[in-house]
């Protein structure tokens, strides 16, 4: 019997059976059927297929992943779990007394064209034998029926990295890409490169300079390498075979270093019919004589930063908003060998977070919410009611205290200046000897924080018989005493 590698076997485990199948299940009841099948030649113009290829069956159950025991008293492994029969010079083949479960897949693998081939047949009613064809196909290094048919990059400005940067590297971009490839043809593709596995390598993906930390995102690896070409550039290698008509996905995750620019250069071997590259918002210039540099909004980013979802249609669009991710669509097919080039500049804009402040007194606009950004200090505020009048005495306020969402700026009038008429909004005053938490907050650079500390105070010694008693609560000084004074009282 022929023995076949560990890696063809756990391929097939984890390709097939989709889960990690592990061998050592013996057939649970006594039902047994026939399996007859036939090769054919799937390649046009092809010579007939020889007599005497080796057809080698193996059976998992689905609900265990795990592959049955076929032969209990095999001396390795790729024996115990499978049986070999030989196609006729008809192609045809026949395994007798295989053990049947409704729950059980069976593969069947050929090594032709120095490349594994094979179908697999489930759902078997009880009492059916197995009628199978396994077509296979001849192999070409000729590229012309490739074509990848689409290419996604998605660019993540704001990585979590956890693995230690390289040399010299202060800073990273995470970037996601996918590639589609599409088999018109009759054969198989592949390169003349064979990879560690024993396989022939289908698909050389060439990544960016000094890309590092890269990452095939897929059930098993075993399929993949990673090789580095002159120090610098990062190439992996996909060694499942391209089969006729198969469209194959390819996804990648890697860091490339980013110090305010980067040029993304991505070499697939194949003519590149599509492609789109994902970018955050309008911080960053993205130029490329293969893109469309205008771009458009389409994608909002989730929370990952690596994941995302259409926008919804006719929603109003903040192009500041960092999760929106503009999309550049590929002008026109690449050709074969030709890499995908586009270059990146700047930083995603970040929308800053905003309150909302009231603003009130000697002001333009008296009686005003104003909205401002965060951390803004109470100068913006009265700037933002159309600033101070003529009567507004600046010197009783602080305009350099930071305000807060909900804050009240209070414009005192110079002494003399007259008594102001009280408007139909006009603020009581706020009574420090019987406020509570929710009053005491509403006071211009009083946050929770002192609002607890006044009442500790309070508390502690007794009825304030003073606006400047506040001068003893900690936190809380002559400058902001001043802001408050004429919005509070202690009777």
């Amino acid at each position: 019997m022929r023995h076949l590698s560990k890696t063809v076997i756990v391929v097939l485990a984890l390709l097939l059976v989709g889960g990690n199948a592990l061998a050592g299940s013996l057939a649970q009841d006594d039902s047994l059927l026939t399996i007859r099948g036939t090769l054919v030649q799937g390649t046009a113009d092809a010579s007939p297929l020889p007599e005497g290829l080796a057809v080698d069956l193996y059976v998992a159950n689905r609900v265990t992943n795990q592959f049955i025991i076929l032969n209990p008293d095999a001396d390795n492994e790729s024996e115990l779990i499978s049986r070999t029969a030989y196609s006729s010079a008809e192609g045809s083949f026949v395994f007798e007394g295989v053990p049947y479960s409704a729950d059980y897949s069976y593969f069947f693998n050929v090594i032709y064209a120095g490349v594994p081939q094979g179908t697999q047949v489930a759902n078997v009613e009880p009492g059916q034998d197995i009628d199978v064809t396994v077509t296979l196909y001849e192999r070409t290094t000729d590229p012309t029926t490739i074509s990848v048919t689409d290419v996604q990059t998605l660019i993540n400005f704001n990585p979590v990295i956890v693995i230690p940067l390289p040399q010299g590297v202060e800073d990273a971009l995470e970037v996601r890409l996918e590639v589609r490839l599409e088999n018109a043809g009759d054969q198989i593709v592949t390169l003349d490169d064979v990879g560690a596995n024993g396989w022939l390598v289908a698909v050389r993906v060439e990544l960016p300079v000094n890309s590092f930390g890269i990452e095939v995102i897929t059930q098993s690896n075993t399929r993949y390498e990673i090789e580095m070409v002159d120090e610098t550039v990062s190439v992996v290698k996909d060694t499942w075979p391209l089969m006729p008509g198969e469209t194959k996905r390819i996804r990648l995750l890697y860091f490339l270093p980013y110090d305010g620019s980067a040029t993304l250069e991505t070499n697939l071997g194949y003519p590149v019919q599509a492609a789109e590259v994902l970018v955050p918002n309008e911080g960053v210039i993205f130029d490329s004589a293969q893109f469309d540099t205008e771009g458009e909004f389409r994608y909002r980013a989730m929370e990952s930063g690596l994941d995302f979802e259409p926008l919804e249609p006719d929603k109003a669009i903040d192009s500041a908003d960092p999760t929106l991710l503009i999309s550049y669509d590929l002008l026109e097919t690449v050709p074969a060998g030709e890499p995908l080039l586009f270059s990146l500049q700047g930083e995603p804009m970040v929308q800053e977070p905003e309150i909302i402040v009231y603003v009130t007194g000697e002001v333009m606009q008296p009686n005003t919410l104003v909205t401002l950004p965060e951390g803004s200090r109470v100068a913006d505020a009265v700037d933002a009611a159309g600033g101070p009048t003529a009567n507004a005495d600046l010197s009783r306020v602080n305009m350099a205290q930071v305000v807060q969402d909900g804050d009240l700026v209070y414009v005192p009038p110079l002494e003399g200046a007259g008594i102001q008429t009280p408007t139909p909004n006009a603020r009581p005053l706020i009574n420090l000897t019987t406020a509570g938490p929710e009053e005491l907050t509403t006071l211009p650079g009083i946050g929770p924080t002192k609002a607890q500390a006044i009442i500790d105070y309070r508390a502690e010694n007794g009825p304030f018989a003073s606006v400047d008693d506040l001068d003893n609560v900690p936190g809380i000084g002559p400058a902001q005493i001043d802001m408050i004074r004429d919005l509070v009282t202690v009777e």
